[in-house]
């Protein structure tokens, strides 16, 4: 994207934006949570002038301020780890290399930093039990002893937890992929309506880990106080945080984990959601512009696959809108160029190649997987019948096994003698393994039969006496050294791959390698719609511009590619069939969140096709495309699909 100055500069200016209105809404919510951490029901009965008290405090305010900016810092984490096009792992290899890569690494450990970090500063908030490694070492008095403060340790552990989890969980479901909405919504309608969500599914989502975690760390939690206090030279506390006999102790730390756990998983959520909402934000490309620093604003330069995803999704996006709402911008598409090659629309030939390119792309990608699975489905059949007409030719194989001459192998090939280097064009096999009646049936003194071998004649090729005599000595030979290392290299490569593949199918034989490279199919097929956003943008333009142009096309620049167009509409359309009929079954959100998306791909595709077959009518009779595309189109035409 640094090429794409004006979007670069488009994209910080909304990554400020998404990070003010971040830091704006967390810290209305730290308001609220504020509340709830002071005010709980373990708390004596003037907690309300407490509350009043601490609320006055420049403490609060200023740890309050603080805390509200560095929780906006996950617009920071997003700007440099998010995707605009889904892709998922096909096979558990690719998912392991995924998760041990450095740089998924770093923002593990970056988000589980950035949450220990927020948890330290929600314990800086009131003076608790929470906010010093430091605490006495008896519980119900004074001993003046200090010792490790095992609830200072529970709380970053916690905090460390949900911050790796939350991250690893959502990477693994496709969640830090932008999605651009049907609607655009401002950020304040946005808030109002999602923010119960966010917050409901957040304490949903806290609650699971807080279960997970306070059974880990019943079972291994001595093993880092033990570390951590052995390292700071203190001694541990004489008695347990967590146990099964105080049950009332522990209501009031699963309290205060479960409102800390709420808040870090609020604060990511909303900031994703602001910063998604940003950056989908449609962009106005120019259609034309005399200023050659405007070259990268130009919409039909950002359509084509070269650019940035980000850029082509944009431009893509821009198309579809102005398409659709704005009657002068299609007179300009619809309008001819002087001095062009043969005064055609430039502007419409670079916006219907771009988008029957991502359609045929589609479509190419659908055929293909319906041929693979067709082909499987069709072996699996063969395999099933050749095991019920096993036991039927197996008793046609033993009678077949009298019979020599019935099978090739009896004859051997031998190498050729040193007699017979006169007698280019003869072939030598060896029949020493027939049986005497077969031998004796035929001709002893036959000019083709020699001993045990038995000659036959082949044709007699011209290249034969060239290697024996004066082409070995020709200049051509010794010109063609090249050819010949040429050769050697690509029987080279050939061998090598030959051996790569062995190797490849030996370790298969191996069922952990087996299942680690192994391909799922459904993933593969969920593959096929990660840039469902961008044919479905692709699908509207083109239909609304040919829709628009029986009326307001007065030169016919797009009813010369209508023929075109409704190739490759129907071709989709079929393609799309032919896949919802294949079964796919899958486990994972992220691949079943991707297969739903050939629903809205296959509606998009039949409202693009009735666009063009409810505005022209009879009027397609005319159109030349093939007779197969033709009964299709009728069927369109009278409303039976």
């Amino acid at each position: 994207m640094d090429s794409h100055w004006p979007i670069l500069h488009e994209f910080k200016f909304r990554t400020y934006s998404a990070l003010f209105w971040s830091w704006t809404t967390n810290f209305l919510f730290l308001q609220v949570f504020f509340f709830l951490w002071v005010i709980n029901p373990w708390n004596h009965v003037y907690v309300v002038h407490d509350y009043v008290l601490r609320l006055l405090s420049f403490h609060v305010w200023l740890v309050i301020f603080t805390l509200a900016f560095v929780s906006a810092t996950y617009i920071a984490l997003f700007a440099n780890h998010f995707s605009v096009v889904p892709k998922v792992e096909v096979s558990h290899y690719e998912t392991l290399k995924k998760c041990f890569h450095g740089k998924h690494v770093m923002y593990v450990l970056c988000h589980s930093l950035l949450a220990i970090v927020i948890f330290t500063f929600v314990s800086l908030l009131v003076p608790s039990q929470y906010s010093s490694p430091l605490t006495d070492c008896s519980a119900q008095a004074s001993t003046g002893e200090i010792c490790f403060n095992e609830h200072w340790l529970l709380l970053l552990l916690f905090s460390g937890f949900v911050g790796t989890v939350n991250f690893i969980a959502n990477e693994k479901e496709q969640k830090y992929c932008l999605s651009f909405p049907l609607v655009q919504q401002t950020r304040l309608l946005y808030l109002k309506c999602n923010f119960s969500t966010i917050v409901k599914n957040a304490t949903i989502s806290c609650t699971r880990l807080l279960r997970n975690f306070v059974m880990f760390y019943y079972f291994l939690g001595f093993v880092p106080r033990d570390l951590i206090a052995g390292f700071l030279g203190l001694k541990t506390c004489d008695y347990h945080v967590i146990s099964v006999m105080n049950i009332f102790a522990i209501l009031p730390i699963l309290w205060t984990l479960l409102l800390c756990g709420t808040l870090l998983l609020v604060f990511h959520d909303v900031s994703w959601n602001l910063f998604n909402l940003c950056n989908t934000k449609r962009y106005n490309f120019l259609l034309e512009s005399v200023f050659p620093e405007d070259a990268t604003k130009i919409l039909t330069a950002n359509l084509n696959g070269k650019q940035p995803p980000l850029v082509q999704h944009l431009a893509f996006q821009h198309l579809s809108h102005v398409t659709c709402h704005s009657a002068n911008v299609r007179k300009q598409i619809f309008s001819l160029e002087r001095g062009g090659v043969g005064n055609r629309s430039s502007k419409w030939n670079v916006i219907a190649d771009e988008c029957l390119l991502c359609i045929k792309n589609l479509t190419n990608a659908l055929t293909d997987h319906n041929l693979k699975h067709s082909s499987l489905f069709d072996n699996d059949q063969k395999g099933i019948s050749r095991l019920s007409s096993k036991s039927s030719t197996s008793s046609q194989s033993s009678t077949d096994e009298k019979s020599p001459f019935l099978s090739v192998s009896t004859l051997r090939r031998r190498p050729l003698q040193s007699d017979a280097s006169n007698s280019p064009n003869m072939s030598y096999f060896d029949v020493s393994s027939l049986d005497a009646t077969t031998t004796n049936s035929g001709n002893v003194n036959s000019p083709y039969r020699s001993g045990p071998n038995l000659v036959i004649p082949t044709p007699k090729l011209w290249t034969r006496q060239l290697y024996k005599g004066s082409f070995s000595n020709s200049p051509v030979t010794q010109n063609a050294d090249g050819y010949n290392e040429k050769v050697d290299q690509h029987q080279l490569n050939k061998q090598m791959s030959g051996l790569f593949a062995r190797i490849e199918k030996l370790a298969k034989k191996f069922s952990i390698v087996s299942y680690l490279i192994k391909k799922m199919p459904d993933r593969s097929a969920a593959n096929l719609f990660s840039g469902r956003c961008v044919c479905k943008w692709a699908l509207q333009s083109i239909s609304i511009v040919v829709e628009a142009s029986f009326t307001e096309d007065n030169f016919g620049v797009v009813q010369r590619r209508l023929h075109e167009i409704i190739a490759v509409l129907l071709d989709l359309h079929t393609a799309l069939e032919k896949y919802n009929k294949l079964p796919v079954a899958s486990s994972s959100q992220a691949v079943l969140s991707l297969l739903r998306e050939i629903r809205g791909l296959r509606n998009e595709c039949k409202n693009a096709i009735y666009r063009i077959t409810n505005t022209f009518g009879s009027h397609l009779d005319a159109v030349p495309i093939n007779p197969e595309h033709k009964r299709k189109l009728r069927g369109f035409v009278e409303h039976k699909e």
